[in-house]
């Protein structure tokens, strides 16, 4: 990969966000931190191990959202199995605070991509660490990243899950095996109220003989409740009265990177009256 000037550099970067009342006399650092960035980006959304190699120090500790400690391996086993990938890594509100020999960023990213074959799209501040190794080069030795929440977005969120459930009751969004289809992932898969696991093509096939003739329900759906899990993944639970049949319902949505709703996994539990 061919890497501009630094002067053509500069043009393309962020712009980093600095405090008032702060002057920077570290010019050239901070010119070397922002194209690491940059190179850190591109590196990531392209899976380049090799890049990420060279970025990304031996004694790297990484925490991520989830609490989870990654180090350099951890990092580079997920972009070289293709179990992450990202589709886009735009940033914003970049600060820095420099020293000689080490560089702390802060940079909000909005993002989207897959993982573990499940889409995902959100906002999550970054946290990174530079550090200036001994053969002069500047390597990520810490970081660490969280998530942004959005209430205005989270109420409609469950806005738009509250509508949906309970699943496959809803003839608005379709009757068919197709639509039932496009409303589940890849991988879905659930749990009934007598403690089974059906796979995906099981309830398809119920589901396509239950509406081969027309039906009418009459349901109840009370205690709503939704909670973010990660970026674009939320769990929804509810109790759901079935003429006098109640069980507890529990949901698991994703928002994929088409801005479609898509079911992961759903369980049902018969509860006493």
């Amino acid at each position: 990969m061919k890497w501009q000037s630094q002067g053509e550099a500069d043009l393309i970067l962020p712009i980093i966000l600095r405090p008032p009342n702060i002057t920077y006399s570290m010019t050239k650092v901070e010119n070397q931190i922002q194209i690491a960035e940059e190179r850190l980006r591109c590196a990531m959304l392209t899976s380049n191990s090799e890049i990420l190699d060279e970025l990304i120090s031996p004694e790297l500790l990484f925490t991520n959202h989830m609490g989870q400690v990654l180090t350099k391996q951890d990092d580079l086993a997920l972009h070289q199995s293709g179990i992450l990938k990202f589709h886009a890594l735009d940033p914003s509100e970049s600060q820095m605070k420099i020293s000689e020999k080490m560089a702390i960023v802060s940079v909000c990213m909005k993002m989207s991509g897959v993982y573990n074959g499940n889409p995902f799209r959100g906002n999550l501040r970054y946290t990174r660490v530079w550090h200036l190794s001994q053969n002069n080069a500047w390597q990520v030795v810490a970081g660490h990243s969280c998530t942004i929440q959005d209430k205005f977005q989270l109420s409609k969120v469950i806005e738009a899950l509250a509508a949906r459930e309970p699943i496959f009751h809803r003839p608005e969004f379709g009757t068919s095996r197709a639509d039932f289809e496009a409303m589940v992932t890849p991988g879905f898969w659930e749990i009934g109220a007598s403690g089974t696991r059906y796979t995906k093509a099981h309830i398809l096939h119920t589901l396509e003989n239950r509406h081969s003739r027309p039906v009418t329900e009459t349901y109840e759906m009370t205690d709503f409740a939704c909670q973010e899990l990660s970026q674009s993944l939320y769990l929804v639970t509810y109790q759901l009265n079935q003429a006098g049949r109640l069980s507890q319902r529990s949901t698991i949505w994703c928002h994929n990177d088409s801005g479609v709703w898509q079911i992961v996994f759903h369980q049902g539990t018969l509860v006493s009256p």
